[in-house]
């Protein structure tokens, strides 16, 4: 029995212009409708395809305000839940943050999570299964590398479903449930977009599926004479076939491979400098592997990511509620290094001396002259009492001065946006609200990864020598001699402080089975009571989700849950 498609398809050329063969996004901009044939008569119309597929990550959905592709999945489901970046004193997202909604088949964000990357999933398939089956022979390497890009999309939406939906891999080393693997011909030829009901693969299956993908992808990009140009980093390249490999090897405990792929994916590209990380995180350079293409003509505006984290934005979002890094995490970091710059940390006299004083998240006001006379007055009076609110109202004010008059700082912020303790001005939008490109894969990652896997493979100097090559370029003379449960927790710290906001940190949580705990001011942290939670790996459904009901209710063959005993 076939059932109605219930993700949604581009349509990806039906709406692409064939009038150019520009990859670039602003020569394909939705113009008519045009038939499948005809859309992959050639590889360059099937490249408007692919770009299409590109559209897709930076994309309104579900008409719901926030949900905008690559930066929802990184931002809801990666930063949210974790232990890095704190949305501040956004308590009404409380089940969000704390990641309460993993039981919840019925929740719209996890209704997304499902529905995002199975809709890149279906117009890949469209691509793959259009692709001519005998080419002209003068048109097959070009044809082969229409295929890889589709099958790094194709892959990296199946890793982003096999981190939410199915358990750590060492829950039973891949023999747990995975998800649907859907590469059903049928897409892109049926006119209903219908499929045949499918039981979930096992998670290593999924697995062995992605990394056929990756290889296919890697040897046809090898075989073919086209080059991704280096100012069009929204394309998939063989660099993001690597990159993806080694982040899917990273999350299957694949040491060795993660290691290696890591360590190919960083080929020809190089770290930021300092001046570069600090330049906003929305505009691709020679770190960038694979980027999210946006631009003003293309904009998703309240929807988008940086309506949400730029600390430069107007929006209500990021002037009431702005980001702000964990006081746990940067505590960890030397003072000499560069990339704290990017975060408003309070100095020793300026952090507040009593925690009971602190508002929420840290949120830091300025007390009128006239106001501070009658805190000091009170405190005079009764020193017990009154002294706190004094003392802290000084150190607060000592460190709002700093950070408004500082032009560094309030050139990245907007002019109304409000102060917290740590707030992180990393992610600037190019504009006044939200545009910018978004950073899925760099190079700092990949060198983290291959840190890791190097240590558990037993390599500790070789470890060592790679963290070193990621941290130095930002600490003057860092040097790591730490041995065993030291270098992993110091490869560790330094992935979560770099790769702060870029959707990593509960996706590390979950894969390690980590327990965690947020502290709130009163406990020597700086998160909001509403979100100073604890846990460990078992903690709400073993930080996985449950298939929601948009896949439930037309697929009989799977259930939201998984039984203990799965497959049987």
């Amino acid at each position: 029995m076939k059932t109605k498609f219930i993700y949604g398809l581009l349509a990806l050329g039906l709406t692409a212009s064939l009038s150019s063969c520009s990859e670039n996004y602003l020569d394909t901009v939705p113009q008519s409708s045009v038939s499948l044939p005809t859309l992959f008569n050639d590889p360059d119309g099937a490249q408007n395809a692919i770009n299409g597929l590109g559209k897709l990550m930076c994309s309104q959905y579900m008409s719901t305000q926030g949900q905008n592709g690559e930066g929802t999945m990184q931002l809801y489901f990666g930063d949210y839940p974790g232990m890095a970046l704190q949305k501040c004193d956004y308590t009404g997202w409380m089940n969000t943050i704390n990641g309460k909604y993993h039981s919840n088949n019925s929740n719209g964000n996890m209704a997304f999570s499902w529905h995002y990357p199975y809709r890149l999933i279906a117009n890949a398939n469209i691509i793959i299964n259009n692709i001519p089956k005998e080419p002209k022979e003068e048109d097959k390497a070009a044809w082969g590398y229409i295929k890889a890009q589709a099958l790094c999309y194709r892959a990296h939406s199946y890793l982003y479903l096999v981190q939410l939906y199915s358990r750590r891999w060492g829950y039973r080393d891949g023999e747990s449930r995975g998800v649907i693997i859907r590469d059903d011909a049928e897409y892109g030829v049926d006119p209903e977009y219908t499929i045949t009901p499918k039981a979930a693969s096992s998670l290593k299956e999924v697995y062995e599926y992605i990394y056929t993908d990756l290889e296919e992808a890697i040897t046809l990009f090898q075989a073919s004479t086209q080059n991704r140009p280096s100012s069009k980093r929204w394309l998939p390249a063989e660099s993001v076939a690597h990159a993806i490999y080694a982040r899917a090897a990273l999350t299957r405990e694949d040491w060795a491979t993660a290691s290696a792929q890591a360590k190919l994916a960083c080929k020809g590209a190089s770290l930021m400098t300092a001046e570069e990380y600090e330049a906003g995180f929305n505009t691709p350079n020679n770190e960038w592997i694979w980027a999210a293409f946006n631009s003003e003509e293309q904009d998703v505006y309240y929807y988008s990511f940086f309506a949400y984290v730029g600390s430069n934005s107007k929006s209500s979002s990021c002037r009431t509620n702005p980001v702000a890094i964990s006081r746990q995490l940067v505590e960890k970091i030397p003072a000499n290094d560069s990339r704290l710059r990017i975060y408003a940390i309070p100095t020793e006299e300026e952090l507040p001396k009593y925690p009971e004083q602190v508002s929420g998240s840290g949120k830091v006001t300025l007390t009128s002259t006239a106001n501070l006379k009658k805190l000091k007055a009170a405190a005079e009076e009764d020193p017990d009492k009154n002294g706190p609110a004094y003392e802290n109202a000084l150190q607060c004010n000592a460190f709002y001065n700093r950070i408004k008059g500082d032009s560094f700082y309030t050139g990245r912020m907007y002019s109304t946006t409000t102060l917290y303790y740590y707030l992180c001005t990393k992610f600037l939008a190019q504009n006044d609200l939200g545009v910018g490109q978004l950073c899925l894969y760099r190079m700092a990652e990949m060198l983290y990864i291959q840190a890791e896997a190097e240590y558990m493979l037993g390599n500790e100097a070789t470890a060592r020598q790679v963290l070193e090559s990621a941290v130095a370029p930002y600490q003057d003379n860092y040097t790591c001699t730490l041995t065993g449960d030291e270098l992993l927790e110091e490869i560790l710290t330094y992935r979560e402080f770099d790769l702060c906001g870029e959707g990593h940190s509960w996706f590390d949580i979950k894969r390690r089975g980590a327990s965690f705990e947020r502290k709130s001011w009163l406990d020597g942290g700086s998160w909001n009571e509403s979100f100073a939670i604890e846990g460990g790996p078992n903690y709400e459904n073993d930080m996985t989700f449950v298939y929601p009901q948009i896949e439930t209710n037309y697929n009989q063959l799977v259930q939201s849950t998984e039984s203990p005993t799965w497959p049987n």
